[in-house]
């Protein structure tokens, strides 16, 4: 997997400095970026595109926020069949699984194919 889409919760005060780190991880192992254009404005950035075309920029996508964030990216996945990472802001997720503090470990392992899918109806 080489290219990475990013979703956040973007009024979630702390998803500004979770994407940046997450970027900069990313972009330090060799994986491109892209951000939804909602993101990318909570990060001052320009450059990025349309959530409805994050599918074929890439070849998964990471959501941080809660399963109304991740509701919405499956949406927008549809059936292209892209994995979806989902990260957990808040205290409860029954779809966003993955914690902040296993993030990182569950992405080395998904870079080594060290990994099983979940899939779930659209």
């Amino acid at each position: 997997m080489k290219c990475a889409g990013i979703i956040a919760k973007h009024v979630d005060p702390r998803a500004e400095k979770i994407v940046s780190e997450l970027g900069r991880w990313l972009e330090a192992r060799g994986k491109r970026v892209v951000l939804d254009k909602e993101t990318a404005a909570l990060m001052h950035q320009g450059d990025a595109v349309t959530r409805s075309k994050l599918p074929e920029a890439c070849d998964f996508l990471i959501v941080i926020g809660g399963d109304g964030t991740l509701l919405s990216a499956a949406r927008v996945v549809g059936t292209s069949g892209k994995p979806i990472l989902g990260v957990n802001l808040g205290a409860l997720g029954f779809m966003t699984a993955i914690t902040l503090e296993e993030l990182y470990p569950v992405l080395e392992r998904i870079f080594d194919e060290d990994f099983e899918y979940d899939e779930r109806m659209m």
